[in-house]
């Protein structure tokens, strides 16, 4: 790779060999190179070593050689190094290229799974070898023949147009030949260090034979895979998702996904996409909803309105027609003149009503004007005027403009018809009152207002 990138190698200060890189021979570390990079604003240089590797042994991640002091976690294998008062820690990228075959892969021939292995190889690696020419060595010899092939099925043929995007040669080399092998498949001391082990669901084994999620499916992958599931150390997956029988653990994987940890109490999208990446079981969907709208945290945190008022009585009224509520009767027969509403202004001391025909589709503008000429130049100005949540009621001009009279506005709460319960049973004796005067010819109700 240094020769490919065409970097300045530096003779080693001090050379040195590795022995756990491969089985036949060490390796010999004689020379560095001095790699510039950057993290955000910081830009720096780093004296890295040459060691003659396949890209693969990068996973194992041989510590890098700094020029200046360093703290190295052995355990995470991370540096930690401070410049110009700052701290910086440098750790080594996921193994992402290590795919373990499961699934459909599984039942591939040998050419598939050494086909498979090579299209894996230069997915990974595609940003370094679209630009030069390079050779693959494979010790799987029929491999050499793939541009000669004349017959592809849908697979190859998929497979082998990713391939032919790349600059390539394939050359086989014996196995014995190969000394500096993929050392995560020759070590196999290595891959048992490096098995993963489920720390706190081993219980999880024994209640997804009895589920009735996954009992059956458990069953039928004893042998092989079924479907998208299979069975790995005792564990039901699905596409490399746990599956997680139906229990209490279901329960605390959702809060931790939700708030537990460094999580940020997110909603029931983000929460889900957490789950998803790592588990499975039906209806996940649901569980997660359902203790996102019971979290308390969110409720506090998130609440989308204000908090509601107290519930106040209404001021009893001392005088005549100075605390007056308002209604609209909607829905009734057009008449001649074009009207099909009721608009209806009581006294709530005297209980006297007004009547007074209108449109629908009469703005705050209009229903003013009406309320001058048939109640304001009788009664005088209104102290309090009470109202539902109809839209002209709660309109700028309608606002304003009883504001400047000095007249205050009094609306119901929402959904709750009985705050303003003298004018509703006004209106019911209405209707009442004009289908027995009005009789067949329903569209005369304006005619029989006046007599009401």
């Amino acid at each position: 790779m240094v020769d490919k990138l065409g970097l300045r190698t530096l003779k080693h200060p001090r050379p040195y060999r590795l022995q756990w890189l491969n089985e036949s021979g060490d390796l010999k570390v004689t020379k560095q190179v001095l790699i510039s990079f950057s993290i955000g604003k910081y830009k720096d240089e780093v004296l890295c070593d040459v060691v003659p590797m396949q890209p693969s042994h990068l996973l194992l991640g041989r510590p890098w050689q700094f020029d200046r002091r360093t703290t190295h976690d052995g355990f995470k294998n991370r540096y930690s190094f401070s410049k110009d008062g700052r701290s910086f820690t440098l750790v080594p990228l996921p193994p992402q290229q290590v795919e373990k075959l499961n699934g459909a892969t599984l039942n591939y021939s040998t050419y598939d799974k050494e086909l498979y292995a090579l299209v894996r190889a230069l997915e990974t690696w595609q940003h370094y070898l679209w630009s030069k020419e390079f050779v693959i060595h494979t010790d799987h010899e029929s491999l050499k023949h793939l541009k000669g092939q004349d017959k592809l099925n849908h697979r190859h043929a998929r497979w082998v147009e990713f391939i032919e995007t790349f600059p390539y040669v394939i050359q086989y080399k014996q196995g014995m030949e190969n000394v500096v092998a993929d050392a995560l498949s020759r070590r196999y001391a290595l891959i048992s260090t490096l098995s993963a082990k489920f720390l706190g669901f081993e219980h999880l084994k024994e209640l997804s034979m009895n589920d009735p999620d996954f009992g059956n499916i458990f069953g039928e992958c004893e042998n092989r895979p079924f479907d998208k599931f299979y069975r790995h150390v005792g564990y039901l997956f699905r596409e490399n998702k746990l599956c997680v029988p139906k229990c209490s653990m279901r329960e605390l994987l959702v809060r931790e996904s939700h708030g537990g940890g460094l999580m940020g109490h997110f909603g029931v999208l983000k929460t889900l996409d957490m789950l998803k990446e790592h588990f499975f079981w039906p209806h996940m969907k649901l569980d997660v909803e359902k203790l996102c709208s019971k979290c308390i945290s969110c409720r506090k945190a998130k609440s989308k309105v204000n908090p509601h008022g107290l519930y106040m009585p209404l001021p009893v009224p001392t005088h005549p027609w100075t605390d007056v509520s308002m209604d609209f009767i909607l829905g009734l027969p057009k008449t001649r003149n074009g009207r099909d509403s009721i608009f209806v202004v009581v006294d709530r001391f005297s209980k006297m009503g007004h009547f007074i025909p209108c449109n629908k589709s009469d703005d705050a503008t209009h229903v003013a004007n009406l309320f001058f000429r048939e109640i304001l130049r009788l009664h005088g100005i209104p102290r309090t005027i009470v109202s539902d949540r109809d839209a002209k009621f709660l309109s700028h001009f309608w606002r304003v403009l009883w504001g400047k009279l000095g007249t205050q506005l009094l609306f119901s709460t929402t959904c709750h018809p009985q705050t303003d319960g003298q004018t509703e049973v006004v209106n019911r004796t209405l209707g009442t009152l004009l289908r027995a005067v009005i009789k067949k010819n329903v569209k005369t109700w304006e005619d029989c207002i006046p007599l009401i």
